[in-house]
């Protein structure tokens, strides 16, 4: 991998970012809890092409932060009586080594714990719990296979951009930057059922041309929907933005209406704008896009 310093980091921060980007591998397993549960697509590419991907130094330093960050914790942990960090845990499945790392296991009441770095918006709307709750189960099933009891699954989230004057005036805001959440336990055939499914498909990925494989799914492209703005001549900012356009011109018609009977209003102009969805992980995240077919093919123009 080649890494840039577009941005002129001072060097003692570029090394120490260094150390951590593209840090995480599979060992000598054949396939680690992470890896399955991203796209086999830019898991395969990834692995063909790495000499070739180039990333910039910026590009690490979430990772950086939240590496930093697990450490610090991890030290911590391991001077308290009942608190394992995992370490690297293994499991065959279908005749193929998956590897696994949880950040934190509780000896006294048999939890599984793992940290995350993330936004106060995807903690309220839940983006990536899904995917959460695929990974905790993943642990817990590399934890049973070592003969420990899992009882429940946590993340402690550390919420990046938390506000507190945001805390104060909204009441769906969380009101701490550190937040405890819940999971489902899975039992240990779900777990492995699941896990068989996902490596029968990277498993078969590996054996296709770059060109034939599956393509990412838009939960894996990270694909925001299309919405339709109601603009207001004159004003830049939407004044209601819409998920299909009859909602759009429905307003429109509600606020023309008002129009008749308010003067103020019925100078008032509305027209709708249309806001394509976008690939996000695509355009702006993804590692492998100048090796892969479809990015290539539906890339933005501009």
């Amino acid at each position: 991998m080649q890494i840039t310093n577009n941005h002129n980091v001072p060097e003692n921060i570029f090394l120490a970012i260094r150390e951590v980007q593209g840090e995480y591998t599979k060992a000598d397993a054949d396939f680690s809890i992470s890896g399955l549960l991203d796209s086999p697509r830019i898991q395969v590419l990834r692995s063909r092409h790495f000499p070739g991907i180039t990333e910039d130094i910026t590009d690490g330093f979430k990772a950086w932060i939240g590496s930093v960050m697990h450490k610090h914790l991890s030290e911590k942990d391991a001077k308290r009586d009942g608190l394992l960090s995992s370490g690297h845990m293994f499991v065959t499945i279908q005749g193929k080594k998956i590897k696994g790392e949880s950040d934190l296991y509780n000896e006294n009441d048999h939890s599984v714990t793992d940290y995350k770095f993330t936004s106060v918006y995807a903690l309220i709307y839940e983006s990536r719990d899904d995917k959460f709750e695929e990974q905790l189960n993943g642990y817990a099933m590399l934890f049973r296979d070592l003969g420990l009891e899992v009882k429940s699954l946590k993340i402690v989230y550390f919420l990046t951009d938390w506000s507190k004057r945001k805390a104060s005036r909204e009441e769906n805001y969380p009101k701490s930057p550190i937040v405890v959440k819940e999971f489902r336990l899975w039992t240990q055939e779900e777990c492995e059922q699941f896990y068989s499914e996902k490596i029968y498909i990277h498993s078969t990925s590996q054996d296709l041309d770059d060109d034939q494989l599956p393509e990412c799914t838009d939960e894996e492209k990270w694909q925001s929907e299309t919405s339709y703005a109601v603009m207001k001549e004159g004003n830049k900012k939407a004044t209601k933005n819409f998920s299909t356009e009859s909602e759009a011109n429905s307003f429109i018609e509600e606020k023309v209406k008002e129009g008749l009977t308010d003067k103020k209003k019925a100078k008032d102009k509305y027209y709708v704008q249309v806001r394509p969805g976008e690939a996000i992980r695509c355009n702006m995240y993804c590692p492998v896009k100048e090796f892969c077919n479809v990015y290539q093919k539906n890339k933005p123009t501009v």
